[in-house]
């Protein structure tokens, strides 16, 4: 199985859904991660934007090759500035065509940060682009089997999880000390600790569907084959009545 987890930011997907990602490469599927821009904004000050920009860029390598994927990207767009355009949703078109990921994990297409909220909408029409055999890009269409949309603190919005994938400690190690990579995530950037509130995250969310630990998602689609994130459950009334 493919796995491509589609992020704004540099650390987006690394934080929210590196649990699950670190599990399935233990499994032996493939992941892939994509950052529509670094995140540079995210700095203390203008001075230091373009110096962050290059350290977001290496603590995301370091934190691909310790969660174990098999190609980690990003794409050059001014962070802040993610269009929400045709050109760019072509360009995520091509990536999942080369990719053929079975699963594709992006925003919640209802987020309120900009970034997340463009990339989200990139992500759904780029996916419908890909299976039109009419459209011509570099390489053939492809249909992705399911979309999942990530459990973020920034975008609460009418975020319901319908989708709880349990994690073991082994996973939770390897994610946490890739994530640890990340400053912002040490709480050295900012006052929020990105890598703690994430953590105890699983627990909460595992808590919910009867598992040690869990990280949660949103899938439209309500059914959960064997292949594709065999052990979730796929509604909270299942759930329930485990």
């Amino acid at each position: 199985m493919k796995i491509l987890a589609i992020g704004a930011h540099i650390c987006d997907m690394e934080f929210t859904c590196g649990a699950v990602l670190a599990k399935h490469v233990r499994l032996g599927d493939e992941v892939y991660l994509l950052s529509t821009t670094a995140g540079e904004m995210g700095c203390n000050s203008v001075e230091a934007v373009q110096a962050y920009k290059q350290q977001k860029i290496d603590e995301g390598q370091r934190c691909a090759q310790k969660l174990g994927v098999k190609e980690s990207l990003w794409l050059d767009y001014p962070d802040t500035e993610y269009p929400c355009t045709r050109e760019a949703q072509m360009e995520l078109c091509d990536i999942i065509r080369r990719i053929k990921p079975d699963i594709v994990i992006t925003h919640w297409n209802k987020a309120r940060h900009r970034d997340h909220y463009n990339t989200a909408v990139n992500v759904e029409k780029a996916l419908w682009l890909a299976v039109i055999p009419t459209i011509k890009t570099n390489y053939p269409p492809h249909g992705v089997k399911r979309l999942f949309y990530t459990d973020n603190w920034e975008d609460p919005k009418d975020f319901v999880p319908n989708v709880f994938v349990s994690v073991e400690e082994e996973d939770i190690e390897r994610w946490q000390s890739a994530i640890n990579e990340f400053a912002v995530g040490r709480g050295e950037i900012s006052g929020f600790h990105f890598t703690e509130y994430y953590k105890h995250l699983t627990y909460v969310r595992g808590m919910v569907a009867k598992y040690n630990n869990a990280q949660a998602f949103y899938s439209d689609m309500t059914i959960c084959t064997e292949k594709l994130f065999s052990d979730c459950n796929p509604t909270c009334n299942s759930i329930s009545e485990k």
